[in-house]
């Protein structure tokens, strides 16, 4: 995993007021999206998923190998 500051990539434009991160294609909010769970042969989910909580305030993002995340950024 890879760990880094968003306000760092932003501090010569401005001051990150509100960030809020998206799905992919970038038109929802990662917090709206609703989906379906698939139950593999034990009964189990085939999705876990475990949303970071982030504020304007901690703009740490965390990235694991092969992910990819989108991010609404406010500056100010």
């Amino acid at each position: 995993p890879v760990t880094f500051d968003l306000q760092s990539l932003f501090k010569s434009i401005g001051q990150i007021s509100e960030f809020t991160e998206l799905i992919l294609t970038a038109n929802l909010p990662l917090s709206d999206l609703k989906r379906l769970t698939w139950l593999s042969s034990e009964q189990e989910s085939s999705h876990m998923f475990v949303p970071e909580q982030n504020t304007a305030t901690n703009t740490t993002i965390r990235l694991i190998p092969m992910q990819i995340r989108t991010f609404n950024v406010l500056i100010q």
